[in-house]
């Protein structure tokens, strides 16, 4: 499969994008706000669909691309009674959770331990 090179500007009113796809042959793509949300839907569904799977589990401690401090909003699920949890990715957009009461009491519970949690000591230069 050949290499695939993309390169992507956005316009000085930041209402759109173009890309530039260059492999065996280029082609460029200009596409507003709603486009590329759509696109953006589109490959997770797709990603969705493919193999390997996303691994199960995170390995802790693994650097990432964190966003810092996202809008997050929760809300009850009338129907199944568990959480509902929407953050906002400046990325992605809106992306939105449903978790069982179980799974939403032990992430709170995970919360809570780590806002409790006491950070290691800073190491000095001076000897102990």
């Amino acid at each position: 499969m050949p290499e695939l090179n993309v390169q992507w500007s956005v316009d000085a009113q930041r209402r759109s994008a173009t890309i530039t796809f260059k492999s065996d042959q280029a082609f460029t793509v200009t596409l507003e706000v709603a486009a590329v949300e759509g696109l953006l839907q589109a490959f997770g569904l797709m990603r969705g669909h493919l193999l390997p799977e996303p691994p199960r589990e995170f390995a802790l401690g693994t650097l990432s691309e964190a966003l810092r401090d996202p809008i997050i909003n929760t809300e009850l699920d009338l129907k199944e009674g568990g959480s509902l949890i929407h953050l906002r990715d400046e990325r992605y957009g809106w992306l939105h959770y449903l978790l069982p009461r179980d799974s939403a009491r032990e992430l709170g519970r995970l919360l809570q331990a780590q806002a409790a949690a006491q950070l290691p000591e800073q190491q000095s230069d001076k000897p102990n």
